[in-house]
């Protein structure tokens, strides 16, 4: 089904000391990355922690709005105000939608939560996930990512095995182990394998599927 994200973003003036400078930067960039992820009919909203007076925030569907939006938020010289950020969250997520859930995107400075409390919030919904991406220096992050997906039957029919296969490739000097490849068709995940990557290099992950039906079916590859 389609979802509503509200992401809040820190734009406090401790992001730019996190990460030698690039911690704000860092944290755009995982927004877009949210962004960009959306599927047809979701809505976002960027909610930035200290915004300016005139900003209005919405929910939207259309990428390039959103990115637009992004790229427009500066940061701020004030602390992180997380209580008024999640009350115009949850606002925004009292519009009907199958999924919603709500990121935080942010260094945990303690100057910005140490004045936050639940109770401050007129309105909110314990059944909406709430999750926090913590923005912080790290000298073995895992660069990864998918190549490629190619379909390596001859013919696609119902009731055949399809084959497909999934380049992954690592930019990292040192190998990746165990990572999560997940095989999604029609909504739900079909297909998993733990990979181990070697270091500045690739790997093929084959998966073979039935498919029960005729017509287009959606599908897609994970990397955890």
């Amino acid at each position: 089904g389609t979802s509503s994200v509200a992401i809040v973003l820190d734009n406090s003036l401790s992001m730019k000391w996190s990460m030698d400078g690039k911690g704000f930067d860092a944290a755009k960039e995982s927004v877009r990355r949210f962004i960009t992820a959306l599927n047809e009919g979701d809505r976002a909203a960027v909610i930035p922690t200290n915004p300016a007076p005139e900003s209005q925030t919405r929910m939207r569907g259309e990428k390039e709005l959103l990115l637009k939006e992004l790229n427009q938020i500066p940061l701020s010289a004030g602390t992180a105000d997380f209580s008024a950020a999640l009350q115009k969250a949850y606002d925004l997520l009292r519009e009907p939608a199958p999924q919603k859930e709500i990121w935080i995107i942010t260094d945990l400075a303690v100057t910005g939560w140490d004045r936050f409390a639940v109770s401050t919030l007129q309105f909110y919904d314990t059944l909406i996930p709430l999750k926090i991406l913590k923005v912080k220096p790290s000298a073995d992050a895992v660069n990864a990512t998918i190549k490629e997906i190619e379909l390596k039957s001859p013919g696609v029919a119902v009731g055949l095995p399809l084959q497909l296969e999934t380049r992954l490739v690592n930019f990292t000097k040192q190998p990746v182990k165990d990572v999560l490849v997940q095989l999604n068709l029609n909504g739900r995940n079909v297909e998993q394998r733990l990979v181990s990557l070697p270091p500045d290099g690739e790997t093929g992950v084959a998966f073979q599927v039935n498919l029960t039906k005729s017509g287009s079916q959606p599908g897609f590859v994970t990397l955890k």
